[in-house]
């Protein structure tokens, strides 16, 4: 077998030309490949090693020749008319064994251009893989570039860094803070808490009652009598108590007296409990005096003017129907003594204005009479509230504790002596007949309307004293009065009713 490397191989329908020039071929793994292909078929890799080359089998019994190709050979006129093929660095292999490599194309074609200048791309490679030297700006620019990197994650590092003892920082300083103010809420509520048992204390003591009352003067008692300011101020001082004697002359040629009471706590109705009021505040009573004198009381009842004197003073100060209002009458006693037809009139007309008016009468005889009523007016002004607060029921009972007794009944007459009143024996006598508290309550509904007189003959045995009481002589009874307590206790809504007030 020959194989002969030709440089051009020509192919047509009809003949087979081969020009061979083997002195100016490169070898073939430095020969490069070029593929003219038409349109109409895609591009295929060649198959051998060697991408720069591929075989031409031509044998020697005929002039077909054989491509060593990846393609399949094409057929004897198979190529298309009109276009050329080229093939560039294929090998031929002829039956002689002869190699060399041509290139072909159609003979219908024109001649192929002329061919570019060939390359060796092996050298160019070594040529561009070869390191070339780094001048001194070069490496100035690299080293410099290098440091700028190296500076650029070393402040990232330095920022990240930042931030997380940043972050811890402010942490802390949350952490601080939320302690420090639940520090400070802890401290506010045992402060309310202390606060809270101090105004729920019932204030039952005239005399710490007086630190919180103001006495307020009209200016006219500094002329109609100039002993009482020092006298007042001798007795009230020592308790803390305010006084004033510039009150307004709303009345002019009559003495008055009102009072103010500071409020630092109120009650709440919803929660059964005082509240304390911050700021604290001044609040005038519901309550006012006047006071006269016997000549002008006879010369009011003589002109009829002691209703109309009333109602002014009322209108004056503010004052409604069932708000407290009294009459300070000096000189009364001496004048009844001597003059008893004419104290007679003037009783009367007093008697008349209690009823109509709803007015109180004192009478006093001199000025240290008049200062202890003022002081006893201020001191139970002091403790109306909570006097009021302590009668009522519902706030009373839970606050008392009662002793379990030896068995269910035992308890229930423990219960009921707790009440105001209601002795150890008239709780036995209620028990005798109402075994139990269910007992008692149904009993109290089957009966609505003589609810309140249902316990008035419950047996009494013994007094307080623990002595026998007589029988047939009233003692030996409960009672209206107890039995309407036991029901107001049991049976009823206000919060605010008194457990005391039996009329």
């Amino acid at each position: 077998m020959l194989t002969i490397h030709c440089d051009t191989i020509e192919l047509s329908d009809s003949e087979t030309e081969i020009e061979c020039s083997q002195a100016t071929f490169l070898p073939s793994s430095q020969r490069s490949q070029v593929f003219e292909i038409s349109d109409d078929e895609p591009p295929t890799a060649p198959l051998t090693s060697s991408p720069s080359a591929q075989l031409l089998n031509l044998s020697d019994d005929d002039d077909d020749m054989s491509i060593s190709s990846p393609q399949k050979a094409l057929p004897r006129g198979s190529v298309d008319k009109g276009k050329a093929r080229a093939f560039s660095g294929y090998d031929l292999q002829l039956d002689s064994g002869y190699r060399q490599t041509s290139t072909c194309a159609d003979s219908d074609e024109a001649s192929s251009p002329p061919k570019k200048t060939r390359v060796n791309t092996l050298d160019v490679v070594k040529q561009q893989t070869k390191r070339r030297g780094k001048t001194v700006e070069e490496k100035a620019r690299e080293k410099e570039l290098k440091d700028y990197e190296r500076d650029k994650k070393k402040a990232e590092r330095a920022r990240q860094k930042q931030l997380k003892d940043d972050e811890k920082s402010a942490q802390k300083r949350a952490q601080k803070a939320q302690k420090e103010l639940d520090k400070a809420q802890k401290q506010r509520d045992k402060e309310d808490k202390a606060l809270h048992r101090t105004v729920n204390q019932l204030l039952l003591n005239k005399k710490e009652a007086l630190q919180y009352m103001t006495l307020i003067l009209s200016k006219s008692f500094r002329k109609s009598y100039p002993d009482f300011a020092r006298l007042l101020h001798a007795k009230l001082d020592g308790h803390k108590a305010g006084i004033r004697d510039d009150g307004p002359d709303l009345l002019p040629g009559y003495d008055t007296v009102r009072w103010q009471r500071l409020v630092f706590k109120e009650y709440d109705t919803s929660v059964r409990a005082f509240k304390a009021v911050k700021p604290s505040y001044q609040k005038y009573e519901k309550f006012a005096l006047i006071r006269l004198s016997i000549v002008q009381l006879r010369n009011l009842v003589q002109k009829n003017g002691l209703v109309d004197l009333v109602q002014d003073f009322r209108q004056a100060h503010g004052l409604g129907r069932k708000d407290h209002m009294y009459i300070m009458i000096s000189g009364m006693g001496k004048f009844r003594t001597r003059n008893a037809a004419e104290w007679k009139k003037l009783e009367g007309a007093l008697t008349s204005l209690q009823f109509q008016e709803d007015v109180y009468l004192a009478c006093v005889e001199n000025e240290q009479e008049a200062v202890d009523r003022l002081y006893n007016y201020s001191g139970d002004l002091g403790i109306r509230e909570d006097k009021l607060i302590s009668r009522s029921y519902l706030p009373f009972c839970p606050d008392t504790k009662v002793k379990v007794g030896k068995d269910p009944k035992d308890t229930w007459t423990k219960m009921l002596s707790q009440i105001h009143r209601v002795t150890d024996s008239g709780a036995e006598g209620i028990v005798e007949q109402y075994p139990t508290m269910r007992s008692l309550l149904m009993a109290y509904e089957k009966n609505p309307s003589d609810g309140e007189r249902l316990l008035t003959e419950s047996k009494v045995n013994y007094r307080i004293d623990g002595q026998k009481t007589i029988e047939g002589r009233g003692h030996d009874k409960l009672g209206l009065a107890l039995s309407r307590r036991v029901h107001t206790i049991l049976c009823g809504t206000d919060h605010l009713a008194l457990v005391v007030k039996d009329k």
